[in-house]
């Protein structure tokens, strides 16, 4: 009954949690050129892109095909201090404005608003990756005339990572949302962090859980784990793992930013899969040379509540989803 109420906690939760201020993420690319201009489909879809200005003087370029009464929305941000890159937003009727730096190519016939970048006074805490960044410019108009308008991302001075979001409704794809640990790694790696220390909390989990394993098998000479048990004991550690993981960068992103009560969405996301993680533990103990079919449906239950609450890094759930339909004995 416990496990039942948890589980109905957990998806209440994710309806609450699904309308948060998220983006979907890309990564940049070579596109300092409006002729290599990143295409950005859907242009009222949350999107967020990480990219890099390689050195100043130079501009990175997108381009969305607006419809009449459309609305654009844009801002920047960026994880470098002393870094306040700015907008330019180019299209054939727009109304020109501020001035332009020399670096920004404009098609012919194609006028320009700039949107100068400004020095912000701290960071700010990101709830949803988590991480904080310095949000240096932003746009919000709407379009009067349907056709392709171009957005161009400059510093005239400086130069460094910078992420350009774009859109505000926030939409996922299935694959999307499942594909938000790998991609929550690729941002934290664009911030500029090491992968082993991104990964830290996760390997830590296993080698803990696997000395505290051996060390009962030991001690309790009658405890004999099956292979389906191991391998859902493994699973199981990957998603405190990664619950952990999620802890570590709230605690680094909130040391260095001001958040508010955001991070409360943070800790949710990492309590979920370390919640998700124990009742596998407990699975794992239970699970004997034949796989009940009791025990196969708490374990695919448990592994597709792990891949919606992005927990084991999408490999922790396909196995304890894998083990669910393996043959009864091992």
């Amino acid at each position: 009954m416990k496990a039942r109420i948890c589980i109905f906690l957990m998806l209440i939760t994710l309806i609450f949690i699904f309308n948060a201020v998220a983006h979907v993420p890309i990564s940049g690319g070579d596109n300092n050129t409006l002729e290599t201009a990143i295409k950005v489909n859907e242009p009222e879809k949350s999107w967020a892109i990480y990219d890099d200005i390689h050195e100043p003087g130079k501009a990175i370029y997108y381009k969305v095909q607006m419809k009449n009464g459309q609305r654009l929305k844009i801002s920047l941000f960026t994880p470098k201090e002393g870094f306040t890159p700015g907008i330019v937003v180019m299209g054939a009727d727009l109304t020109s404005q501020g001035t332009l730096p020399s670096e920004v190519e404009v098609p012919d016939g194609y006028y320009a608003m700039v949107f100068e970048g400004e020095k912000p006074n701290k960071k700010e805490y990101e709830p949803f990756t988590p991480a904080s960044y310095y949000f240096t410019a932003d746009v919000d108009t709407n379009i009067d005339s349907a056709g392709t308008y171009y957005i161009a991302v400059f510093d005239e001075s400086n130069y460094g990572k910078v992420g350009i979001a774009i859109g505000f409704i926030e939409t996922f794809s299935i694959a999307e949302w499942l594909l938000i640990p790998v991609d929550t790694i690729n941002i934290h790696l664009w911030e500029g962090q090491n992968i082993a220390l991104i990964l830290a909390p996760l390997y830590l989990t296993i080698i803990i859980g696997i000395i505290i394993l051996f060390y009962r098998i030991k001690k309790e000479h009658k405890l004999q784990l099956s292979i389906y048990s191991m391998i859902v004991m493994f699973a199981a550690l990957l998603f405190i793992g990664s619950g952990l993981m999620i802890v570590m960068q709230m605690i680094n992103a909130l040391a260095i930013s001001s958040s508010g009560s955001s991070a409360i969405i943070t800790l949710i996301f990492a309590i979920l899969p370390i919640i998700l993680g124990i009742f596998l533990v407990r699975a794992s103990i239970k699970i004997t040379k034949e796989l009940k079919n009791k025990e196969r449906a708490i374990l695919l239950i448990l592994g597709i509540l792990g891949l919606v609450f992005w927990s084991g890094l999408i490999i922790g759930p396909i196995l304890a989803i894998i083990v669910s339909f393996l043959p009864i004995k091992n």
